[in-house]
């Protein structure tokens, strides 16, 4: 239960103020790698309502072995498997899936067994321990040779198609992609298939493991077409961005996702972020961070029913009435 946890950290903080540096080190490594008691409580992940996050610890790029591996150009990815106790300490550190490199494992399993997270907590409140798995990409992955970005087809562009795309593929021995195919849709075929002939023609340097030689490797591209961004991000067009552009994508969208919010959309939080962060390119003044959302709602709503009525109108003209 989470009072074994508890009573055996106190017992770890008092050996540590009566004996000497070295017997309070073997106290705490004592408490951190102590097997479960028979009592303890074991929550699976399913039946936690929060579970463990980082809090503190050194990463895995300070140690040695990793910066080595790193410099000799390969990559490999790394599963630990531990308890988290009702401290948030780590203990009964295993390796799932190796890294290629037995030294590199090591040394970032002790690392692991060094963390604090937060404690994890049950359905009914009461702090538990868990199994988790810890995964950690070391080294240098493949990297794309090859320029340029993708391109929002024209007829996909005279639509107002948008979205996110994601495709998966596997990067060949020869750094070439193989098996490329859509893993998440945008809803729009031209933009889905625009991604997949743009991932296509990519090329990679040769994926290789720890030890040098060369292998293959599984990797996504994920790219947002959109015609609302300027040289990449929304504040590159913001001044120019049309209404009927704003319109027309989200008119397209919200048809596509009848599903989801507005809300969700990355283009409406962006705006809500800057209407908090800097007001004064709307000509507003700051408010408190409670009315921030009803602003921006408000904004919004009135951006897209001026836009419809003066599609040639620019869009942060109409946003910045409220």
């Amino acid at each position: 239960m989470a009072d074994d946890g508890k009573v055996r950290g106190v017992i770890a903080i008092a050996l540590a103020a009566l004996t000497p540096p070295g017997l309070a080190q073997v106290a705490t490594d004592m408490r951190q790698n102590a097997p479960a008691a028979a009592t303890e409580a074991i929550a699976a992940p399913s039946d936690l309502r929060t579970r463990p996050a980082f809090v503190r610890g050194a990463q895995p790029e300070t140690l040695p072995e990793v910066r080595e591996a790193a410099k000799r150009g390969g990559f490999g990815e790394l599963v630990l498997e531990a308890r988290v106790t009702p401290l948030g300490t780590v203990a009964d550190v295993k390796t799932v899936k190796s890294s290629g490199d037995a030294g590199v494992d090591s040394a970032i399993a002790r690392l692991l067994g060094t963390w604090t997270l937060t404690a994890p907590v049950d359905k009914s409140g009461q702090k538990v321990s868990t199994i988790a798995k810890f995964p950690f990409a070391v080294g240098v992955t493949p990297q794309r040779i090859t320029k340029g970005a993708p391109e929002v087809p024209e007829a996909a562009k005279a639509a107002f198609h948008n979205g996110l795309v994601v495709v998966s593929l596997r990067i060949d021995q020869t750094g070439t992609p193989t098996d490329v195919k859509v893993a998440r849709s945008s809803k729009s075929n031209l933009l889905d298939d625009a991604l997949v002939s743009f991932a296509t023609r990519q090329r990679f340097t040769v994926p290789r493991d720890l030890s040098g030689a060369p292998v293959v490797y599984d990797t996504t591209i994920a790219h947002r077409f959109t015609q609302m961004e300027g040289d990449g991000s929304y504040i590159g067009s913001l001044k120019t961005l049309k209404c009927a552009t704003f319109v027309g994508e989200l008119g397209w969208w919200q048809a596509n996702h009848p599903d989801q919010k507005v809300e969700t959309t990355e283009f409406y939080r962006f705006m809500a972020g800057i209407s908090f962060l800097t007001p004064e390119v709307f000509g507003w003044s700051k408010v408190p961070l409670g009315e921030i959302s009803a602003r921006n709602k408000r904004a919004w709503g009135g951006a897209v029913e001026r836009c419809t009525a003066d599609p040639k109108s620019l869009f942060l003209a109409q946003y910045r009435k409220g």
